[in-house]
């Protein structure tokens, strides 16, 4: 849900999922420039425009999405209406994965090879498209 001024309202299990995003932006912003990130995360983007990124993890009681689209080399939140209306490109997240980097987002930033980029590659049988 987004509030007046369009930010991303979050709670709970998505909050996770936000400061995963969060942590993925550092290390995209930190690393632009380096040999071969630069060059996977352009093609990424290339591949991924136009097209909602749902990043979903769950735990024992609950589970949450969380929609974002990449662009100008960030991962941008979007709320569920904007969303509903772009084709989907989904990756789960195993919940003590995204722990790990939200413990120590420092460790990531600094290794980014240690992210799951998978995300970033539209194969047919991950994303049902």
């Amino acid at each position: 849900m987004a509030d007046a001024r369009g930010n991303i309202n979050v709670s709970g299990l998505e909050e996770y999922l936000a400061n995963y995003v969060r942590v993925c932006n550092y290390v995209l912003e930190a690393n632009e420039n380096r040999f071969p990130f630069l060059e996977i995360w352009r093609a990424g983007e290339e591949s991924l425009t136009g097209m909602s990124i749902e990043f979903s993890t769950s735990n024992q009681s609950e589970t949450a999405v969380y929609a974002v689209v990449f662009h100008q080399k960030r991962l941008n939140s979007i709320g569920p209406a904007l969303a509903a209306c772009l084709p989907k490109h989904h990756k789960k997240l195993h919940f003590d994965y995204v722990l790990a980097v939200l413990t120590e987002p420092y460790k990531y930033i600094t290794n980014p090879s240690l992210i799951d980029w998978d995300w970033m590659s539209r194969n047919k049988n991950k994303t049902g498209l």
